[in-house]
């Protein structure tokens, strides 16, 4: 399997993603939503006002009031060829947040390449909730979370070794006995239910007054409530978007190494090369 891109595919897929992005900030601005830029692609704001030279997706948070409204309002404001996925509307998806899709492409993953449903390029919307400030109840409400999400991803496909045909060629870590756990909830509990019990996690907070809030699934994407509130203007490309204020400060939190140039084998941790990719011309279509 191929792990990396030629510079032609590289170039194609920066431009979708571009394309992809320009129309969800259009929508965004539309009906007055709430997003910012996070992860790698803060980094690319930060160090080139674009996408990083090496990666390969784009990744959008929003505060869950926000995200919430865009789940509702966007697929009908969408134009043409883009299409927005989540649970809601795509219950074979394995993923608990949304996807913007640019329709007449192909960036088919190895984790959902046997899931009947769109699988074009996309630019990942992920919800921000509340955190508790006490580091013990943010392990327990990132712990809870992970082990509904896990059997939510099981109903869709398996990762793992164990209770099960594998369909990932290196199976994701999971013990034996967590493997008899989400076999044993995939038998009597209904994927949405799954889905409602993951998203009452997640917002447990939501109400209360905390420092931080961020993508409940992992404890590095942390970011300060007052900064969410009093987002800056940045440039992605010739895309005008948003940050939190201090975003320095998230940075630093989730890449302690950050630096512009990174050696080549920690570039290629950035690339999700697909199993199959098309960017709607046969003749640049390709499969690992």
């Amino acid at each position: 399997m191929k792990t990396g891109y030629t510079d032609e595919e590289l170039d194609k897929l920066h431009r979708c993603l571009y394309d992809i992005l320009r129309e969800t900030v259009r929508v965004c601005n539309e009906i007055n939503v709430k997003f910012f830029m996070v992860g790698g692609s803060m980094i690319g704001c930060h160090f080139w006002d674009a996408i990083v030279p090496i990666d390969d997706d784009v990744d959008v948070g929003m505060p869950r009031s926000d995200y919430e409204r865009f789940l509702k309002e966007a697929p009908s404001r969408l134009r043409d060829g883009y299409i927005l996925q989540w649970f809601g509307n795509t219950p074979e998806t394995p993923f608990y947040f949304a996807k913007v899709r640019k329709t007449g492409t192909l960036f088919v993953e190895e984790t959902t390449r046997n899931l009947d449903m769109p699988q074009g390029i996309y630019v990942d919307i992920f919800p921000f909730d509340h955190i508790p400030d006490d580091i013990k109840k943010q392990r327990r409400q990132r712990k809870l979370a992970n082990t509904i999400n896990s059997c939510f991803v099981s109903k869709s496909v398996w990762t793992y070794k164990y209770c099960g045909k594998c369909e990932i060629a290196v199976p994701n870590k999971h013990g034996f006995l967590n493997c008899l756990f989400d076999r044993v909830v995939n038998m009597f509990v209904p994927k949405r239910t799954l889905y409602c019990l993951l998203k009452r996690v997640q917002t447990r907070y939501n109400d209360k007054e905390t420092v931080y809030c961020s993508n409940v699934m992992t404890d590095m994407d942390q970011v300060r409530v007052e900064y969410v509130n009093d987002l800056q203007p940045a440039k992605f490309g010739d895309i005008d978007v948003f940050l939190p204020k201090n975003y320095e400060e998230y940075l630093h939190h989730h890449y302690p190494n950050l630096r512009k140039h990174l050696p080549k084998e920690e570039a290629e941790k950035y690339s999700h090369r697909p199993v199959k990719l098309s960017f709607g011309d046969e003749a640049h279509a390709s499969e690992a």
